[in-house]
């Protein structure tokens, strides 16, 4: 980007050491925060940075070694600012409202090791209490009752179906604190909204961490 003074202005997203090469490699990630008061232009340089990293979005870009060859820009937005730059760019913009289906289904992509895997990590994620890491037991029940949801015909509304698929113990304890409790706000009629019935988007991968 040039600077004020006719100068060049080099932004980058790691931290690196300067005049080291770090193409092909993965240096730590670095983090930037834009703090300003409203109407000051905070949208506007997010959306200048969102665009700057288009230019990184043709395979040349990666190294010839990595598999996927593919820019995935996310962008959290408030008071629909970034819309028009989102849209303006081909990107897909989602409003998400309280109590209204998103038409996000993940469980609804063909059932592709890399899609089960993305969805039995959004199962653990979602049965996280605390941050507490779930247990061998508890994982096992997870992949095999994900295994049994993506076989099926229909997923919609993926938690609803998937929890009579969980096959824990039925005693008390597991009633109040079991993997089915902890995903009755994710039903459908609940926080379920957020993951339901259709799929507006056609996704053709996911990257999820857990």
């Amino acid at each position: 980007m040039g600077g004020s003074g006719n100068d060049i202005y080099n932004l980058n997203y790691h931290m690196t050491t300067e005049h080291q090469n770090y193409f092909g490699k993965n240096p730590t990630l670095g983090h930037t925060e834009i703090l300003g008061t409203s109407n000051v232009g905070k949208t506007v340089v997010m959306m200048t940075k969102a665009f700057a990293a288009q230019q990184f979005g043709t395979p040349e870009s990666f190294p010839p070694e990595r598999k996927l060859k593919k820019l995935t820009t996310v962008f959290f937005d408030k008071d629909r600012a970034a819309e028009p730059g989102i849209r303006s760019m081909g990107g897909a913009y989602f409003r998400v409202k309280e109590g209204e289906p998103t038409g996000w289904n993940p469980a609804a992509l063909p059932p592709t090791k890399r899609n089960i895997s993305f969805m039995k990590d959004l199962v653990r994620l979602l049965c996280t209490l605390n941050s507490e890491p779930l247990d061998d037991y508890q994982n096992r029940l997870i992949s095999d009752a994900v295994e049994r949801l993506m076989q099926r015909s229909n997923r919609s509304y993926p938690i609803s179906k998937l929890r009579p698929l969980i096959l824990e113990p039925d005693d008390t304890e597991t009633r109040r604190h079991g993997l089915k409790a902890r995903l009755n706000a994710w039903v459908q009629g609940g926080a379920g909204c957020l993951i339901t019935r259709t799929i507006r988007l056609m996704w053709t991968t996911w990257t999820f961490s857990v």
